[in-house]
């Protein structure tokens, strides 16, 4: 009588590992990568959680809704579940990024892999905190100039 549930982030997220646990009367919960069609699926209730966090003036507001989804790479269509998460920074990093540049009208996705998951070497001294990027990081001089762009919002 246990009832047992297979709980994976978004790289287990397979349609044969969705399958095999439907098959086996196992119940599953998997982080999935968020996609344009799943969000304007959820798009209603982010922007009521966005509008309430601001309202409220809270640092951080969550929610989940649910909808039924079916990616391309599945046989039929699933119940996922959302989790929205708005914070005070909402927009800001995108409204730092001046207009001209292609990261302007990015997605958070794009930004977190383009400014947030990339590798410097760190040199600190006591003076100051000094950034290396690789010679190849398209974006260093975007991040050396955020900091700057986001100082009047406080630490």
């Amino acid at each position: 009588n246990t009832r047992i549930t297979f709980r994976g982030d978004g790289h287990y997220a397979r349609p044969e590992a969705m399958a095999w646990c439907e098959t086996n009367g196992i119940d599953y919960i998997f982080g999935l990568s968020g996609t344009k069609p799943l969000a304007r699926k959820v798009d209603e209730v982010a922007d009521d959680i966005r509008t309430r966090r601001a309202i409220e003036n809270l640092p951080v507001l969550r929610g989940y809704t649910e909808t039924r989804h079916k990616a391309k790479s599945w046989d039929r269509e699933r119940r996922t579940v959302a989790r929205i998460e708005a914070t005070m920074l909402g927009l800001t990093v995108r409204d730092a990024i001046p207009k001209a540049r292609e990261l302007a009208a990015a997605e958070f996705a794009r930004l977190r892999l383009r400014l947030l998951k990339i590798a410097a070497r760190v040199v600190e001294t006591t003076s100051r905190i000094r950034l290396a990027f690789a010679a190849a990081c398209p974006e260093a001089d975007l991040i050396c100039g955020l900091p700057g762009a986001l100082l009047p919002l406080g630490p």
